[in-house]
């Protein structure tokens, strides 16, 4: 098993979510994902290794990432929403707590977040 702190990222743009992940490899992360779909992030097993995720609030066709952020947060596992929104939608005021990050996300950013969450 690594040393190396292990991130999911669960975003509908496939490729945005690949090269955040594959920055993020390059400095010193496990990726777990990226996962386009609330359900194949929700395995429990991919789940059970994460240590920290991003979270894109709106995955498409009306899904959302908010069943993934409540088992991450039954879990104790941080996470961070990545959005297009400018405010937080309605059916996710219950997470107000979390960290909202407008996107495009800067890798720099993604980056200090990671290392924040997983501290």
């Amino acid at each position: 098993m690594s040393a190396n702190p292990c991130i999911m990222i669960v975003d509908d743009e496939f490729l945005s979510a690949m090269a955040l992940g594959d920055f993020l490899q390059e400095n010193g992360f496990e990726i777990v994902g990226p996962f386009t779909t609330a359900q194949d992030a929700l395995q429990a097993d991919k789940i059970a290794r994460t240590d920290a995720a991003f979270l894109d609030i709106n995955l498409g066709e009306g899904e959302t990432s908010e069943e993934i952020a409540q088992e991450l947060s039954r879990r104790r596992i941080p996470y961070v929403f990545l959005t297009g929104y400018s405010e937080v939608p309605p059916e996710l005021r219950a997470f107000e707590q979390a960290t909202f990050i407008s996107k495009p996300v800067t890798f720099e950013r993604a980056l200090q977040e990671a290392r924040e969450m997983t501290e």
